[in-house]
């Protein structure tokens, strides 16, 4: 009984001085939580392909926050946590429309092979539906609706 009582203690002691650590300044979090998730959407637009340099810069600066904030630089950790996200958006902006183009290429070429295996008698309606939605992939593109257009570009 006793040894479980020392144990509960030295665990109490120990979940008290991480606390303690843990609130000792006003780390930037929600800032570096933000890059995070900006950073994880640049990168399911392919951004590590089409934006290479920039999602680079982002996850450099993502790090350097933590480096700061471990140093107890609240404030430049959280002025680097903000560029990272900045630069995230900017790799995802960059990537998105390149995406979309290329899927929109793919969807086309795709198109045009099952139409060389008579796609159109042997499979109309899902061919048709294939047309449609490339069509409606290259008018959001023109309409700068990238998001769209990629997702219409995967259906096609």
């Amino acid at each position: 009984m006793k040894r479980i009582s020392n144990v509960s203690i030295i665990a109490i002691a120990v979940m008290s001085l991480a606390m303690c650590i843990a609130c000792r300044a006003n780390i930037p979090i929600r800032e570096m939580s933000y890059a995070k998730k900006d950073i994880s959407a640049a990168q399911k637009v392919k951004a590590e392909k089409y934006a290479p340099e920039e999602l680079d810069a982002a996850n450099k600066k993502l790090y350097e926050s933590h480096d700061q904030a471990v140093k107890e630089d609240d404030k430049a950790a959280k002025k680097s946590a903000e560029e990272a996200s900045n630069l995230a958006r900017v790799a995802y902006n960059k990537a998105l429309p390149l995406l979309a183009k290329d899927t929109i290429s793919i969807a086309e070429k795709s198109i045009g092979e099952a139409g060389e295996a008579y796609a159109e008698r042997l499979a109309a309606e899902e061919y048709h539906e294939a047309e449609e939605a490339l069509k409606q992939a290259n008018d959001q593109f023109q309409n700068r609706q990238y998001e769209q257009a990629y997702a219409s570009a995967v259906r096609a």
